[in-house]
């Protein structure tokens, strides 16, 4: 009974050193941000007992392709999946895309602590910031060193929205975008409102400053060889006219590589300059393609003219229409890299010039693209995609926006991971299957959306939509064939912190399924008392819950030529890990969860008392 005293005791001195501690804390920052009158998210409280796991609903899976990584539906309140992500998911994800609840009390319900937020409540505001606040603090650890957080808002709660991201993404920079997703614009008292915003979290880090992955390579939907055969007779209005009809949104830089400066000797008019210039050489032509680059030239050498015929090739000369000798833009080691920007013009008979597109934009803080609309490619593709049931969203971002959004940084990355906690109707898993569809690539997506009383929008909108997306669906009497892919669902439930070894066992068994959710691994090999075997593309998983058990998994894993990765279940690991890497079949020991770890230490505290 003294003991027990003394424990409560010393609990309690902790929290009050802890509370002391943030108190200092509070003090010394700056006294300029956001301050709301609110108790704490009810979330937050459940979080301080209780740990979150994950359970697999395996008759929800779909396997399309072996070769293809897994997507994944987290059914459940957004924070709980973020608590359950930290642990799985640390500094793992490549971007974040949200589209919180705007908060707007025009025709859309949220809930807060598990009440509806009305329009008339006078702690909406303060309620939004709460809930934003703890969701935003939950995903910071899970971003990369160059992850990105991309939010979906409107003007009711931009201002405090701005605030609250400087707060939590410090080191961050903060761009806001102006999108017109709404043409026909939403009437309001004074003006007519056809625009939201996109507002892009990005790292200050060298890798996105001015010469980075900002700078988007131009998403051109003709292939090459459309460019150069409209490009190679074509004339100015012409070339307009295709640009148009590729870009319609951008400008598009063809001008000749050839410099336009003068390369003059003083006594011989016209020529290079005495010694050899890096950037006089000639490109290889034939049947109106470049075949290579020729060796740059000696300052003796002065072509006739600026196209030359030998055989089959022709040599292509920076040599302006009045003889006079210039130079490419480029030096001859760029060229070589660059072919593909390049593209021949034919000028004359026997006569041609290279043109070269501009590789890079910088992405304008105006998005007005017709294909932003949320009506015609958001609400309107949903009720296609759901024909037989009136759409729940109302202005579900259009598909093109958010692929645009996510393509900014990860369109060179083929094996990102995504993730949208606030998932709604899944159009962040869509836009990233179609990104895998245009150049193979095996992104992934992580969702997390709810199921309430009102809808269970997780089992509904969110999984069923990705499930039409990959298996295909009707759109009246058309059918929409499925883009390849693979999903799993997976429930959060909240589960006590063990009090008792007996609960402790019970508890991390149910871990199994997280386990496989971190590691993208469900091949059950191996089920004995004591530990799990899964088997994975890389590496294969072991999860031990008996340290005494411990003899028996390695003489499993000393059969098996597989890396391993294990989960130790103890409540003291470390002599265990020990023995356990001494194995060369081990890459790496993994424990419990924090919160799980720290309670079965204050067991065997206890036990040991």
């Amino acid at each position: 009974m003294e003991n027990n005293k003394e424990s409560k005791l010393k609990e309690l001195l902790e929290k009050i050193a802890k509370l002391e501690e943030e108190n200092a804390h509070l003090k010394k920052k700056k006294k300029y941000g956001l301050v709301w009158d609110l108790p704490r998210d009810d979330r937050l409280i459940e979080l301080e007992d209780k740990i979150v796991l994950l359970s697999e609903v395996k008759e929800r899976s779909i396997n399309s392709d072996n070769s293809l990584p897994w997507n994944y539906v987290l059914e459940g309140d957004n924070l709980h999946s973020l608590a359950v992500l930290n642990h799985t998911h640390s500094k793992k994800i490549d971007v974040i895309y949200i589209d919180p609840p705007y908060n707007t009390g025009e025709g859309e319900k949220w809930v807060y602590n598990n009440k509806i937020v009305n329009k008339d409540d006078g702690y909406s505001h303060s309620k939004w910031i709460s809930m934003m606040d703890s969701r935003l603090k939950a995903s910071r650890g899970l971003l990369k060193e160059d992850g990105v957080l991309i939010c979906a808002i409107d003007d009711q709660e931009l201002p405090r929205l701005l605030l609250l991201l400087e707060d939590n993404f410090r080191g961050y920079s903060i761009t806001t975008v102006a999108v017109r997703h709404n043409p026909s614009g939403r009437q309001y008292n004074v003006l007519s409102n056809v625009h939201e915003y996109a507002i892009f979290v990005v790292p200050n880090i060298s890798k996105y400053t001015k010469k980075n992955s900002l700078q988007i390579r131009k998403d051109i939907n003709a292939t090459k060889e459309e460019m150069a055969e409209s490009f190679k007779n074509a004339s100015d209005e012409e070339i307009s006219k295709f640009i148009k009809k590729y870009l319609p949104d951008e400008k598009i830089d063809v001008r000749s590589l050839r410099n336009s400066n003068r390369l003059d000797h003083p006594t011989n008019p016209g020529k290079r300059a005495g010694g050899k210039s890096t950037m006089f050489y000639p490109f290889i032509i034939e049947d109106n393609k470049i075949i290579g680059v020729g060796d740059v030239c000696e300052h003796s050498f002065h072509p006739e003219k600026a196209t030359i015929k030998k055989g089959n090739h022709y040599y292509i000369y920076p040599i302006d229409s009045h003889g006079n000798e210039r130079k490419w833009l480029w030096n001859k080691e760029k060229a070589e890299q660059n072919l593909d920007l390049l593209i021949v013009k034919k000028k004359g008979k026997d006569s041609f010039d290279i043109h070269r597109m501009k590789e890079y934009i910088l992405p304008k803080s105006l998005f007005l693209k017709s294909k932003y609309s949320a009506r015609e490619h958001g609400t309107k593709l949903l009720k296609e995609i759901f024909p037989e049931s009136p759409a729940v969203f109302d202005y579900s971002k259009s598909l093109y926006l958010v692929k645009d959004c996510i393509s900014l940084f990860i369109k060179d990355k083929k094996d990102a991971l995504v993730l949208d906690f606030f998932a709604g109707s899944g159009t962040t898993a869509h836009a990233v299957l179609e990104m895998n569809k245009d150049d193979n690539g095996f992104r992934r997506s992580i969702m997390c959306s709810t199921n309430d009383e009102k809808e269970p929008i997780a089992e509904k909108y969110t999984y069923e939509r990705i499930k039409r997306v990959i298996n295909g669906y009707k759109n009246g009497n058309k059918d929409v064939p499925g883009i390849k892919g693979n999903l799993k669902y997976f429930k959060t439930e909240l589960h006590p912190l063990p009090k008792t070894d007996g609960m402790k066992s019970l508890t991390t068994k149910k871990m199994a399924d997280t386990i496989c959710f971190e590691n993208n691994t469900f091949i059950k090999t191996i089920e004995e008392e004591g530990f799990l075997i899964f088997e994975g593309s890389n590496y294969s998983v072991g999860i031990i819950f008996d340290e005494f058990k411990t003899d028996k998994f390695l003489k499993k894993v000393s059969k098996s030529p597989a890396k391993f990765k294990v989960y130790f279940m103890s409540f003291s690991a470390e002599g265990f890990f020990e023995e356990l890497e001494v194995n060369q079949n081990i890459i790496e020991c993994r424990t419990l969860p924090v919160p799980l770890i720290n309670s079965i230490n204050r067991i065997y505290r206890d036990l040991k008392a």
